[in-house]
């Protein structure tokens, strides 16, 4: 395998890790009392779902998207690990996760080809003359 590919594979494996363990977590291991689960839901699990498609044909700019949510997901993992003290193991797996998604999409763009870059055609002719 080459780099770019286990990149990508690591991005993909903790994106879906992630999705996964916040479903889980809202829904059948510890589901919140006063917030409805759907919402918790929808603003966790649903900034990992949007980037998902391009993730899987491994498009560059959902690697961007992707990291982009897995900030977001960081963020809440140690916020919930600092505040409540009973979901302190899902909150340091859902961080762990977010700092794998964040690296392995920091290097599937590090190594990403990159499209030839084009002329832009009033150079040409400014140079020709």
């Amino acid at each position: 395998m080459t780099r770019l590919s286990i990149a990508r594979w690591s991005a993909l494996g903790c994106q879906i890790f992630a999705i996964l363990l916040i479903a889980n977590w809202f829904t059948w291991l510890s589901p919140p009392e006063n917030v409805p689960r759907a919402l918790l839901l929808v603003i966790l699990g649903g900034p990992l779902l949007l980037p998902l498609r391009g993730i899987l044909h491994g498009r560059p700019k959902s690697h961007i998207g992707l990291s982009f949510a897995a900030i977001w997901e960081f963020l809440a993992g140690i916020d919930i690990y600092a505040n409540i003290p009973v979901w302190r193991l899902p909150a340091a797996l859902l961080t762990l996760s977010a700092l794998g998604m964040i690296v392995g999409c920091y290097f599937y763009m590090r190594d990403a080809p990159r499209p030839p870059k084009k002329d832009k055609p009033s150079d040409a002719a400014a140079e020709s003359d």
